[in-house]
C-alpha cells in the first residue's frame, strides 16, 4: 500500500489554526479543541525552558486511488527535544487537560525506552 506524508510546521497558534482549517477536514469545534488541546502542550514546553512549534501531519494511503484514506495530526514538535529529561516529557505529555490516547501512547513509549536504556547501562 503506497502512502504519501506531509508535514507542515507552524512557529504560533494562529498559523497551525489556519493549516487546520485549510485541511478542509475538521469542523469549528475540532479545530477548536485542537488548537487548545495542542497550546497547553505548546505552554508547557515554553514554561519548562524549550522551544516548540506547531506541527501538521497529512498521511494519505492509496493517493490517487478511489479507496484513499486521509489521515491528519496536530502535534508538537521541538527543536531540542533529544535533550529532554523523563520528567519534563512527563509534564509537555500530559498537559492538556485531557491527554488523548496518542499522549499517553507517547509517553509510555518515552517512558519504555528509557527503562531500556537504563537497563543497558547495568
Amino acid at each position: 500500500m503506497k502512502s504519501s506524508i506531509k508535514t507542515k510546521y507552524y512557529k504560533n497558534e494562529r498559523d497551525f489554526k489556519r493549516g487546520l482549517i485549510e485541511s478542509d477536514f475538521f469542523s469549528a469545534d475540532e479545530i477548536k479543541d485542537s488548537c487548545k488541546h495542542e497550546r497547553a502542550h505548546f505552554k508547557a514546553a515554553i514554561k519548562l525552558g524549550y522551544t516548540p512549534e506547531y506541527g501538521l501531519e497529512i498521511k494519505i494511503e492509496n493517493p490517487g486511488s478511489t479507496d484513499s484514506t486521509t489521515y491528519i495530526e496536530g502535534f508538537i514538535s521541538l527543536t531540542n527535544e533529544q535533550n529532554l529529561i523523563l520528567e519534563d516529557w512527563r509534564k509537555i505529555i500530559l498537559a492538556p487537560k485531557q491527554p488523548s490516547v496518542d499522549d499517553y501512547k507517547m509517553l509510555e513509549d518515552i517512558e519504555n525506552e528509557a527503562r531500556a536504556k537504563r537497563r543497558g547501562r547495568k
